[in-house]
């Protein structure tokens, strides 16, 4: 028909170890909250994605300093929560076992819901992993967060993770990332083993060429496709 909009492809869905499905594209708000004065139209933006389906939400406290999620709260007012899949991550130094309920309750408070979807440690900081892991538990437990999982993990992070009582990916526990999350879902067997090797492989030598850690060439990389 003439002048009809194009009909939605569906966007394909990831199973979780808990058996929950989520979208494999989501929309990401880097940089969003950063200038109080565009807080209205990238909660327009926020909205528009979801209305075109978009609705796995991915933001951190440390986007804005709060303001993202503060964006996320405001395009989600009003929005029936099983509706959207809420993912937000905390500073490494949030993420002991007395900080992390603090910061995940001032980031809910932000976002104006009761619980998230899904809580991501943003990157590997000096906190001990044993601690954060079961400071995440806690978390899940209390009924703040529904699965928490890491971001930012190259595979010697993972392989210290899954060391650790409650870190091998069983339960709540779920693998995540921005750039390098692929690694991390290698780890957590969410890509076919052939592209779990090649990546290993062909990332890791990068890595130690350059003398560097895994995640900061999947960062390079990143930057020089923009």
């Amino acid at each position: 028909m003439p002048g009809a909009a194009p009909a939605a492809t569906p966007i394909a869905r990831v199973r979780l170890r808990d058996d929950a499905t989520v979208p494999a594209l989501g929309f990401g708000t880097w940089h969003m909250g950063e200038d109080p004065a565009r807080a209205a139209h990238e909660a327009a933006v926020v909205g528009a994605a979801l209305d075109a389906g978009m609705t796995l939400i991915d933001t951190a406290e440390m986007y804005g300093d709060g303001g993202s999620e503060e964006v996320v709260g405001r395009a989600l007012a009003g929005r029936p929560r099983d509706d959207v899949f809420v993912v937000s991550k905390v500073y490494p130094h949030n993420a002991g076992a007395r900080s992390a309920a603090a910061a995940c309750e001032a980031s809910l408070r932000r976002l104006g819901l009761d619980h998230l979807d899904l809580y991501l440690l943003h990157w590997r900081g000096r906190i001990p992993i044993a601690e954060t892991v079961r400071a995440f538990s806690g978390l899940v437990r209390d009924g703040l967060v529904r699965r928490w999982g890491v971001s930012n993990f190259d595979v010697g992070d993972m392989e210290d993770l899954f060391a650790v009582r409650g870190g091998d990916g069983r339960g709540q526990c779920v693998g995540a990332g921005d750039p390098g999350a692929g690694l991390a879902q290698v780890a957590h067997g969410g890509v076919p083993p052939v592209v779990a090797r090649v990546a290993r492989v062909i990332v890791g030598d990068v890595a130690d060429h350059h003398d560097t850690r895994v995640h900061h060439v999947a960062e390079c990389f990143r930057r020089t496709r923009r």
